[in-house]
């Protein structure tokens, strides 16, 4: 890992700190501030070739939540990056080279007493002029063109219930998960709800599973939900779910509760967990692979798998990188000069093969190639 460090300030009325040294420490602002026997100095961190791009509001914005910052929708269309964030804090549009177009602070009549969709939302995706935001009360459309706002209610009862992620199992055909409430399919052409697929407390096979964790789609058009119930893939002929790893097997995991699950090139599970990382052999239903950085690991946020095969992983205290060509764990943190920052939220490929994580209000870009460098 390449660092720099700028010149230091020096703060002594002397001009000279010493040759003992007292402490040493980092700020917030990745300052480093070194004590010696006669005074200090303070020299700046900076990661080399890595983009550190601040989220700016060109104006003031109606209200905003600070004590959560998280960025947690981040859409890549040919032309701009969306970026939601939580918070009440707004949708941010900028364009393939960070160059901030647009900034919406609300979309809805604004209330900081009551939720909506656009302000407490979990994903975001665009089709067409629209972007569909999904959230705490439900799932929204917005015109871009017009301005014209729609929620959706589901297909059964006619509830806003709470939505998580998207993923596109078909040409227009968008799956929502929620927590403890299944699935639902939306059709994006039609504009509108057109399946519910029911959790079940009690599922052992060819149901879905209570209490859902995530949704992932993998190569091959694998679709695999994770639970507390086990993980369960999804199985077109029958129209189910069948369990691939059941509640008894997660035991022998690095942690019973999965965050994340991504297949490599060989077809093999990285699996994130509460307590690290582990692989999985589909084929052979084993575990092939745990780390002792699990350790340092902890909990993982988020996990993909970049074009080179290395893996990533967002956890609670710094941005983890399995270098397939090294087979080893590098990580990234505030001692390397990113934001002093929980290091949760989006964790994306963009399609020049970068890698970007959002971290506070902050989104850290990762080049292509970096690693090999």
């Amino acid at each position: 890992m390449q660092v720099k460090v700028t010149p230091p300030n020096i703060y002594n009325k002397h001009g000279y700190q010493g040759t003992h040294w007292a402490q040493i420490m980092i700020d917030k602002d990745n300052r480093v501030w070194m004590g010696y026997e006669r005074g200090c100095n303070i020299s700046q961190l900076q990661l080399q070739n890595i983009d550190i791009i601040p989220l700016t509001t060109p104006g003031q914005i109606e209200y905003q939540e600070p004590s959560y910052k998280l960025i947690g929708g981040f859409y890549d269309d040919s032309l701009n990056y969306w970026i939601c964030k939580w918070g009440f804090a707004g949708i941010f549009q900028y364009n393939h080279q960070w160059k901030l177009m647009n900034y919406y602070s609300s979309i809805n009549p604004f209330n900081k007493k009551i939720f909506n969709a656009y302000s407490a939302y979990t994903c975001c995706k665009k089709y067409d002029d629209c972007l569909y935001l999904t959230g705490v009360f439900g799932f929204v459309k917005w015109d871009l063109k017009t301005n014209k706002i729609i929620t959706f209610k589901n297909v059964d009862n006619n509830k806003y219930p709470e939505m998580e992620n998207i993923i596109e199992v078909e040409k227009n055909k968008w799956w929502l998960l929620t927590i403890s409430d299944g699935i639902y399919v939306f059709d994006v052409s039609a504009n509108k709800f057109i399946k519910h697929y029911e959790a079940q407390k009690k599922c052992n096979d060819n149901c879905l599973p209570g209490f859902l964790t995530g949704i992932f789609k993998l190569p091959a058009e694998n679709i695999l939900l994770t639970s507390t119930q086990g993980v369960f893939k999804y199985n077109a002929a029958t129209d189910g779910f069948n369990s691939i790893i059941s509640k008894t097997e997660l035991t022998t995991l690095a942690s019973p509760w999965i965050t994340a699950i991504a297949s490599d090139k060989n077809g093999f599970y990285w699996i994130g967990t509460a307590c690290g990382v582990c692989v999985y052999n589909p084929s052979k239903k084993t575990i092939i692979d745990t780390f002792p950085e699990n350790k340092s690991i902890g909990y993982v946020d988020k996990l993909i798998i970049d074009k080179a095969d290395n893996i990533w992983c967002t956890t609670r205290s710094a941005i983890w990188c399995w270098v397939n060509s090294k087979k080893q764990w590098v990580s990234y943190s505030s001692l390397d000069g990113l934001p002093n920052e929980v290091y949760e939220g989006s964790l994306e490929n963009l399609k020049d093969s970068s890698v970007i994580v959002a971290i506070g209000e902050k989104i850290v870009r990762f080049p292509n190639g970096y690693l090999k460098q």
